[in-house]
């Protein structure tokens, strides 16, 4: 008999996973269009996973409590991360205005 939390464990483990599956085809994507460059796309995701993890970890304990955080803070920071894995800044900035103009801005 179990408690419960092991297959809640599972199941969200399960969500992650296919998150990440998801996560690495996009990168392969970026990879085969050449924006990003022929890096490992499983370490690529994890770097992109933990960008976002890290800062929905910091909103939900308060750390950023400003309404303007997420234009501030996490685009700036995943555009950061797009232009090292190789992407041009402007196709960068271009590719996340439909997300930014909705939330905040890159500018």
């Amino acid at each position: 008999m179990h408690d419960g939390i092991a297959p809640m464990r599972l199941s969200r483990i399960g969500r992650e996973i296919r998150s990440r599956t998801k996560g690495q085809a996009a990168m392969e994507r970026a990879v085969a269009a050449k924006r990003f460059r022929p890096d490992v796309p499983f370490h690529m995701t994890n770097q992109w996973w933990i960008v976002v993890h890290g800062y929905v970890l910091a909103e939900v304990a308060g750390y950023q409590q400003s309404p303007a955080s997420e234009a501030v803070v996490l685009w700036p920071a995943l555009q950061r991360l797009f232009v090292g894995m190789g992407d041009d800044n402007e196709r960068v900035h271009a590719s996340m205005k439909p997300i930014t103009d909705n939330t905040g801005s890159t500018d």
